[in-house]
């Protein structure tokens, strides 16, 4: 077999070839994770290990052996993800609990407000359809599920709470 068709470029089989021949002559063994190819073309990331017995001359024998990592790495980024989305919700959940409580008041005030003349029903109400808003916000932010993000001026990124919720 060809060990150059096993790389994805002859760029990256130059840079294995050099890391490896050091290791090799440094201390008999090899061990990195390297994209490589297979049969059919198909790329995967895989961990190399390389050991070779005679340390003066490594190429004289070496044994090889080649692991496909790609389902680890998946599972990596997708532990991640989940952490991301751990801290999204820990974080919607510390919000929540914060603006509930100011909330919780002002309800309760404009409640009060409602048989005082010196306020008008139609400001009244503008209080409450605010707050019964802060509300739905808040409701919105417990219930995330998933992780959906929305463009928002000054090229930055903010949480879709209306996408991001249990439906």
């Amino acid at each position: 077999m060809n060990v150059r068709m096993i790389y994805k470029s002859n760029e990256d089989f130059s840079t294995a070839g050099k890391l490896i021949y050091t290791d090799l002559k440094k201390s008999g063994k090899s061990d990195f994770d390297f994209d490589l190819r297979r049969k059919d073309n198909t790329p995967f990331k895989a961990h190399v290990i390389i050991t070779s017995p005679h340390q003066e001359n490594p190429l004289e024998s070496t044994i090889v052996t080649i692991v496909d990592i790609s389902q680890r790495e998946e599972a990596q980024k997708e532990k991640m993800k989940r952490e991301k989305l751990q801290g999204v919700l820990e974080m919607a959940g510390a919000i929540c609990h914060e603006i509930n409580q100011p909330l919780q008041t002002i309800l309760g005030y404009s409640t009060l407000l409602e048989d005082n003349e010196a306020i008008s029903p139609e400001d009244l109400q503008k209080i409450k359809k605010q707050a019964i808003r802060i509300g739905d916000i808040t409701r919105r932010l417990s219930n995330i599920t998933r992780y959906k993000t929305l463009e928002y001026p000054g090229d930055t990124r903010i949480i879709d709470i209306w996408g991001s919720g249990a439906d």
